[in-house]
């Protein structure tokens, strides 16, 4: 939905929340104009979120959405599909995600086990034209050989849960993420993105078997609604995310989040190359002191009045 109607954050969508500031004051953000702004893309640090009030947008119910599997040994004509398919401009009610996983992590996206899947590339379709649409328009995929069709007609609640099974793996894992947020994904850094995951194994094999690498294609647009109305505004242009999730066991060694952190800072630059610049690049490696909440809250330089903020030193 957020090709079509932006993202919660956009002010089109979010609309006002009701805050329970750090002195104990309740307030709507309306009132503050600064505080709403905060919330819209600046992150948490400003009090207790206790009444949201966003906009809701008409939608179709009948999605045509689901997985379809095709063996990765056909990596190379896929990578040629997907540039052209992409840059097609589909309707921005027609998006999909591109998932090269490890086999342990493939239950996180799958609702039932498939044989060979661990040698498949996932790819989540989704179309809320209806499936006459959506198989017309992704027949690219559904005719290539060996592919295996997984899709269904289903609602927005059924499209979520199709990836309720992550939830079993939360807490068990070490994870650092580094999404790329980029207007054009072109075969070279689509094929570098591919290579760079599988070098992974050559560094470290217990982080192999439980990283990944994420095509989000079509899932971006402008901010709607002016973007100095925003914290933290999307850049004009963008339309992919490409997201590398590196983690390691959750009682692994602790110099395995050395590693991780180093794949996360390192997988920009080797991907994307001379186009990262272009790139809204946000891995977790660069902020090392991220969850020192001390050290990240809004300092006197960016807040005189010290309303956000809840150190005052």
């Amino acid at each position: 939905m957020s090709t079509e109607y932006g993202a919660i954050s956009d002010p089109i969508n979010f609309l006002d929340a009701e805050v329970v500031k750090y002195d104990g004051t309740v307030v709507m953000t309306s009132q503050e104009p600064g505080l709403l702004w905060a919330l819209r893309g600046g992150g948490g640090g400003v009090g207790v979120v206790t009444k949201v009030l966003l906009r809701a947008h008409p939608y179709p119910t009948d999605i045509w959405s689901g997985m379809v599997l095709v063996p990765r040994k056909l990596l190379p004509q896929l990578v040629d599909k997907m540039y052209a398919f992409n840059h097609s401009v589909p309707h921005p009610k027609v998006n999909y995600f591109a998932y090269l996983l490890p086999k342990k992590l493939l239950a996180t996206v799958l609702e039932s086990d498939e044989p060979g899947a661990e040698d498949s590339v996932v790819f989540h379709v989704y179309d809320a034209l209806g499936e006459k649409h959506g198989r017309d328009v992704f027949q690219w995929l559904l005719q290539m050989p060996g592919a295996i069709d997984r899709t269904r007609v289903t609602n927005m609640k059924g499209t979520l849960e199709t990836q309720r099974n992550a939830a079993a793996l939360r807490g068990t894992m070490r994870t650092l993420y580094a999404p790329m947020a980029v207007a054009d994904m072109d075969q070279r850094v689509i094929t570098r993105a591919i290579e760079f995951y599988y070098k992974i194994r050559q560094l470290d094999e217990s982080t192999h078997i439980m990283s990944a690498v994420i095509f989000e294609f079509l899932s971006f647009r402008s901010t709607i609604g002016g973007t100095s109305e925003v914290a933290w505004p999307r850049s004009n242009g963008l339309n992919h995310l490409l997201l590398f999730i590196f983690s390691g066991p959750g009682d692994g060694p602790q110099g395995q989040e050395k590693i991780l952190r180093q794949l996360s800072e390192d997988a920009p630059r080797h991907v994307l190359g001379s186009k990262a610049g272009d790139a809204e690049i946000n891995p977790a490696g660069l902020e090392p002191d991220y969850h020192d909440v001390k050290g990240v809250s809004r300092n006197a330089s960016l807040d005189p009045d010290l309303e956000l903020s809840y150190w005052n030193d």
